[in-house]
């Protein structure tokens, strides 16, 4: 089973972020430069030279569809 990460990266690295980890295995994304990763695309993202921060779903309030609201 693979465990998956949130994390946010910052906006002057989100598009090669994206790139390396859709590249990699599959990943969600969120709002606000959020994506969920692996342990292998975290490992991918360090090797690049991209920073991110983990970042602790719970405390994150997700946009809700027009139909919710």
């Amino acid at each position: 089973m693979i465990t998956m990460e949130y994390i946010q990266v910052p906006d002057e690295y989100n598009a090669r972020a994206l790139w390396l980890l859709f590249t990699h295995s599959p990943t969600k994304c969120f709002p606000s430069n959020i994506y969920s990763a692996s342990e292998e695309q975290l490992t991918v993202l360090k090797t690049e030279g991209i920073p991110y921060k983990k970042i602790d779903m719970t405390k994150i309030e997700l946009p809700k569809p027009e139909a919710y609201r």
